[in-house]
C-alpha cells in the first residue's frame, strides 16, 4: 500500500491489512457455514434437470470425459474449463465445486476492500470489504452450480488490476487485465460492455507516451479477445456463421426485448417463440433476432424506453427475483441464511446508491472508472433480463461506493471546525441523498408500478398490446404477467358477466377466424359454465377446450369473427362456478376502460382490465410468405 494520505493517517498498512484479512476470513466462514448446510441437500448435489445447474453438470462432466460438445450454446468458460479441472482434482461431488466457490467469494472481498482502499481510503475499504462479507446473496449462492461466484471473482480481480495499473502503469498489469477480462466474457458474454472503460482508463494514464498507450490498448484487446477464438471457431464450423463462443444470443435478446417483456423474470409469449423460430431458419430465411428487436424500436421508441425504465428501477429495487434457486425455498434448509445477521439487498444497495450520490468527482479518472463499471453492468443486464443472480456480480462494486459514501459522510459531518453554515448545508445534502437512496431502493419500483404504469401504457400502448409476427397477430391489454399487476377476481355460483371491448377499429383483420384466450386460475375438478357472446353469436362450455401453459390454465374458444358491424371487437363472457374454485385473471396495473364487471345485477367499481387475448393465426401484417416479420406494435 502507498504511504498513507490524509484521509488514511489514523490506520496504518499493517493495521489495515490485518482488519482485512480478518473480515476477509468472516466471509471464508460465513460461506463454508452456508455450505455445511446446504450441500448435504439433494437439489445442490443432483439438482434438478431443468435447471442451468444440471446442465452446467452434465456439460462439465463430459467434457471431463474428453466428450466435447459440437457447438457452445451458453457461455463456455464455467462448464468448459472451470468445472472440469474441479472435476479432475477434487472429484465430482458437491464439495468440490463448493469449496472453490468459497474461496473465490472470499478472494472477492479481499479485493474489494483492497480496490476501495486503494481509491476512497482505507476506511472506505474495510466498510465494502465488511459489507460485502456479510452479504446474504453472496453468501447463498456459493454452493450451487452456478457461474455467478465465478463471475463475481472475475470482475473484482478486473477492477482491483485496473486500479493497480494506474498507480503503477506496469504493462504487466495490462497483460493481467486482458486475460481476465477474456474470462469474464466467456464466463458471462455481456461483460464485453466493461471493454471500453479499461480502454478508456488505460489510453488516458498512457496519454503522455501515445506510443506506449496505443501498444498497451493494443495488447490488452488482443488478450481480452484471443482465448475467445477456439470456441467461437468450434461454433463457426457447426453453424456455418460466425456467432462468437456462445449461440445463445438469439434468445437472451428475445427474452428482454420484444413487446411483450416483463421488466424482470422469464416469460416466453408468442413473441419470443416467433422471433425464435425465425432466427433459427437456415441460410438466407434467418432472420436475427437483434434485427427484430431493432425493428420494433423503429416502430416503437418510446415503448422500448419505458419497458428499459422499468427494468432499471427494478435492477435497483431491494426484491431478488429467483431464477434456478430460491431463497426462500432452498435458503430455507440453512438457519444461517435466515439469521438478521446477514446483509439483504436493500441494505447493501441502499448505501451503494447513497455512495453513488456522494462521492462523484469528475477529477479522479479512477472513480469514474468505479462509475462507468456500475453503469456498464447495469446496462449489460438491461440489454438481456433482470434477475437476481444476474445482478450478483457487481455487488462488490456497489459495495465498494457503499463504503466510499458512509466514510465520505463521515469524514464531512464530523468536521467540526468548519463554519456552522457549512456543516448545515453538508447535513441537509447528505440527509436528501440518503432519503433518495433509500426511495430509489426500497420503493422505486412499486412507486412506478403504483403511480405511473397505467397511464403510461394509456398514452404508450392506447390500442394495448399488439403483437405482429409471421405465423400470428396477438392483441391484448394487459401487462406481462411476472412482475405485472394480475390478481385473480374469484367466481361465485351468482356469476360473473365481463363486457371486454378489444381496440380492433384500426385493426386490419385476417380472413382467418380468431380464437379467444380466456386466462384462469382452475383447480383441478372445478365445475363451471362459460359463455361467450360476440355479435349475436354465442359460444358455451362444449365449444370450449382449456390449455395449459407454464402453469397457468387459459380457457379457449374459437369465434367466428370479431369485427362486426355494431359493437366491433366487443365480447361479453358469463363465467358462473358450479363446485371448486375458479379465478379470472385481471391486470390491476393496465386501465384503459375497455373492461366492465357485473356479479348478479350489481356493478363492480374495479379499476383492471381483464388478462383476455385474441389470436388470429398468420396475420395480415406479416403474411406467411415473407420471411422478415413486420416490427412488433402495441
Amino acid at each position: 500500500m502507498k504511504k498513507p494520505t490524509a484521509s488514511r493517517r489514523h490506520l496504518t498498512t499493517r493495521a489495515f491489512l490485518l482488519a482485512l484479512l480478518s473480515l476477509t476470513l468472516l466471509g471464508l466462514a460465513l460461506r463454508l457455514a452456508a455450505c455445511l448446510q446446504l450441500c448435504p441437500q439433494p437439489f445442490v448435489a443432483e439438482p434438478a434437470v431443468v435447471t442451468d445447474m444440471a446442465t452446467y453438470r452434465r456439460l462439465a462432466m463430459e467434457i471431463a470425459r474428453g466428450e466435447f460438445p459440437s457447438h457452445f450454446y451458453y457461455q463456455p468458460f464455467y462448464y468448459a474449463v472451470f468445472l472440469p479441472l474441479v472435476y479432475a482434482v477434487l472429484g465430482t461431488g458437491a464439495w468440490g465445486a463448493a469449496l472453490v466457490q468459497v474461496a473465490l467469494s472470499s478472494a472477492a472481498v479481499w479485493l474489494t476492500g483492497l480496490a476501495a482502499a486503494r481509491v476512497f481510503g482505507r476506511r472506505a475499504g474495510l466498510i465494502a470489504a465488511g459489507l460485502l462479507a456479510l452479504s446474504r446473496f453472496q453468501t447463498f449462492y456459493v454452493p450451487f452450480l452456478l457461474l455467478e461466484v465465478l463471475q463475481t471473482f472475475w470482475l473484482g480481480l478486473l477492477v482491483y488490476l485496473v486500479i493497480r495499473f494506474w498507480d503503477s502503469r506496469s504493462m504487466l498489469r495490462v497483460v493481467a487485465a486482458g486475460l481476465v477480462t477474456s474470462a469474464a466474457i466467456l464466463t458471462r458474454g455481456n461483460a464485453i460492455l466493461l471493454v471500453p472503460g479499461v480502454l478508456a482508463l488505460v489510453v488516458w494514464r498512457l496519454r503522455a507516451r501515445p506510443g506506449r498507450a496505443l501498444a498497451a490498448a493494443c495488447l490488452y484487446a488482443a488478450l481480452a479477445y484471443t482465448p475467445q477464438l477456439p470456441f467461437a471457431v468450434r461454433n463457426l464450423h457447426h453453424f456455418g456463421r460466425w456467432s462468437g463462443p456462445s449461440s445463445a444470443q438469439d434468445a437472451v435478446l428475445a427474452l428482454g426485448n420484444s413487446p411483450e417483456s416483463p421488466p424482470g423474470g422469464l416469460e416466453y409469449p408468442v413473441s419470443y417463440q416467433d422471433w425464435m423460430d425465425l432466427a433459427n431458419q437456415p441460410g438466407p430465411a434467418r432472420v436475427p433476432v437483434s434485427r427484430q428487436v431493432l425493428a420494433w424500436i423503429r416502430r416503437a421508441p418510446l415503448q422500448f424506453v419505458e419497458l428499459k425504465a422499468r427494468m432499471f428501477l427494478l435492477y435497483w429495487h431491494y426484491v431478488e427475483i429467483p431464477n434456478n434457486i430460491s431463497i426462500d425455498r432452498e435458503g430455507r434448509y440453512s438457519s444461517l441464511l435466515q439469521s438478521p445477521w446477514l446483509l439483504r439487498f436493500a441494505v447493501v444497495g441502499t448505501l451503494g446508491v447513497f455512495g453513488l450520490l456522494t462521492v462523484f468527482r469528475w477529477q479522479s479518472p479512477r472513480r469514474l472508472f468505479l462509475y462507468y463499471g456500475v453503469a456498464a453492468h447495469c446496462a449489460a443486464t438491461l440489454l438481456f433480463y433482470v434477475l437476481a443472480r444476474f445482478r450478483l456480480s457487481a455487488v462488490p462494486l456497489i459495495c465498494v461506493f457503499a463504503g466510499a459514501g458512509l466514510a465520505h459522510a463521515w469524514q464531512q459531518l464530523a468536521a467540526h471546525r468548519r463554519p456552522r453554515r457549512n456543516l448545515r448545508r453538508r447535513w441537509l445534502l447528505t440527509l436528501l441523498a440518503g432519503a433518495l437512496s433509500t426511495f430509489v431502493v426500497l420503493d422505486g419500483f412499486a412507486f412506478y408500478q403504483r403511480t405511473l404504469e397505467a397511464q403510461m401504457a394509456r398514452l404508450l400502448r392506447p390500442r394495448g398490446t399488439l403483437v405482429a409476427t409471421h405465423r400470428r397477430t396477438r392483441l391484448y391489454d394487459h401487462g406481462p404477467l411476472a412482475l405485472g399487476g394480475m390478481v385473480a377476481l374469484p367466481i361465485t355460483p351468482e356469476g360473473l358477466v365481463l363486457r371486454k371491448r378489444f381496440a380492433v377499429s384500426a385493426l386490419p383483420l385476417a380472413q382467418t377466424p380468431p380464437t379467444l384466450r380466456v386466462p384462469v386460475l382452475l383447480q383441478p375438478g372445478t365445475r363451471f359454465e362459460a359463455r361467450v357472446e360476440v355479435g349475436g353469436r354465442s359460444y358455451d362450455t362444449s365449444a370450449m377446450s382449456v390449455e395449459q401453459d407454464s402453469g397457468r390454465q387459459r380457457l379457449v374458444f374459437r369465434l367466428e369473427d370479431l369485427a362486426q358491424p355494431e359493437g366491433a371487437g366487443t365480447v361479453v363472457l358469463t363465467l358462473r362456478l358450479i363446485s371448486g374454485e375458479l379465478a379470472l385473471l385481471v391486470d390491476t396495473l393496465r386501465w384503459y376502460g375497455r373492461s366492465t364487471y357485473t356479479v348478479g345485477t350489481a356493478a363492480l367499481d374495479l379499476q383492471a382490465e381483464a388478462a383476455l387475448e385474441v389470436e388470429w393465426l398468420k396475420g395480415p401484417t406479416a403474411p406467411a410468405s415473407s420471411p422478415v416479420p413486420s416490427a412488433a406494435q402495441q
